[in-house]
């Protein structure tokens, strides 16, 4: 473990949280009454150890929590924030496995933003926004935090669809349950782009009351920079969250994607998944999680197999628990077993279609 990541572990569980909220209030104090200006500072870290049926080495697919036999750092964050009336502004550097494993291929300094981005407001008094820089994806139902989320897991289909996003942003809020977003995008999960075409996205966040969630995601763009016999990919997501903190919460998502291609018959590749969550809180500190899950990917769009045999299918299973050890901090247990149509896992040298994943979860913030 680095000298950097020992300190700021360090500095995550020891500093107290009482110390950043008054640093909040005093800059709030200090702002005169018609403007309202506020520095933050969050903190998250995420440790894990994970144990599967094939041994040693990475787990297939997954960058989040991947490694396994050895105590690990998922993720490691701290989010400096400031926002006023017009403007707001946050950045973000990350660490762990699953910055090493999502942002390997960007260059120097830039991989360990896990966010970097600013914002104006456009117009005074309607809620238009303009924001620039990276971004945490708002596609699927699940972020690389995991204490936001009913599994500590991470669902296929939020594997393989962009964790981050670089480019600008428009938002307007038409109401209290409705906000539009409108953006530009370097690519699909690309902080930099060598071909320089761009991607965009349109999205929708709908809540009809506190308890429901529905976002709805489209994404088009060219994507020759990860593949020169790829062009155009068009993606629609769509997911709804429902009573996320209350007793008995679920969460549904399900997407589909098409990728033109150069040298295929069809011309076009399609993948798509669908998944469910289920949590059921027992007793004031006990949870427990479960979720079912497919995913196809006949051409290997974006799930790659460690047996190339093609017409990928893929079904999981995820059953966990979770005991809230304070109000920052969860301890999780959760087992995972997968399924595929063709023996796409290698195991003790053997192809096998099946796969178990254990893995025990330590996680704080403040």
């Amino acid at each position: 473990m680095s000298r950097k990541i020992k300190l700021l572990i360090t500095f995550i569980i020891f500093v107290s949280p009482k110390v950043f909220s008054q640093i909040e209030l005093y800059k709030e104090a200090e702002s005169d009454s018609s403007t309202h200006k506020k520095i933050t500072l969050k903190g998250y870290i995420d440790t894990y150890f994970g144990i599967n049926s094939q041994g040693n080495g990475n787990i297939p697919f997954m960058v989040n929590s991947n490694r396994s036999n050895q105590v690990s750092i998922n993720l490691a964050l701290l989010e400096f924030g400031f926002s006023s009336d017009q403007f707001r502004a946050k950045i973000t550097p990350g660490f762990g496995s699953y910055m090493n494993e999502n942002y390997s291929n960007v260059d120097g300094t830039l991989r360990n933003f896990y966010e970097a981005n600013a914002g104006v407001k456009l117009l005074k008094k309607k809620d238009l926004w303009l924001d620039a820089g990276v971004f945490s994806s708002p596609i699927s139902n699940e972020t690389p935090i995991s204490k936001d989320h009913l599994n500590y897991t991470r669902a296929l289909g939020s594997e393989f669809v962009p964790y981050y996003l670089t480019g600008a942003r428009l938002s307007y809020g038409l109401n209290s349950k409705t906000t539009l977003y409108a953006s530009y995008f370097n690519g699909w999960q690309e902080i930099t782009n060598s071909n320089l075409a761009p991607a965009f996205g349109l999205q929708l966040d709908y809540k009809p009351n506190a308890k429901n969630l529905i976002t709805v995601d489209l994404y088009a763009g060219d994507e020759r920079d990860n593949n020169p016999n790829y062009r155009n990919r068009y993606f629609f997501d769509a997911y709804w969250i429902y009573n996320m903190d209350g007793k008995f919460s679920v969460t549904s998502c399900a997407n589909f994607g098409i990728q033109e291609t150069v040298n295929q018959t069809s011309n076009k590749s399609l993948w798509g998944q669908t998944n469910v969550s289920l949590r059921y809180s027992f007793a004031k500190k006990w949870s427990a999680n479960f979720r079912t899950e497919y995913f196809y990917d006949a051409d290997e769009v974006v799930l790659f197999s460690q047996i190339k045999t093609g017409n990928e299918s893929l079904y999981s299973s995820t059953l966990g628990l979770c005991y809230k050890a304070s109000d920052n901090a969860f301890l999780r247990i959760e087992g995972r077993h997968y399924t595929a149509n063709r023996s796409i896992f290698s195991i003790n040298n053997e192809s096998r279609s099946q796969l178990f994943w254990g893995v025990v979860s330590l996680s704080a913030w403040f």
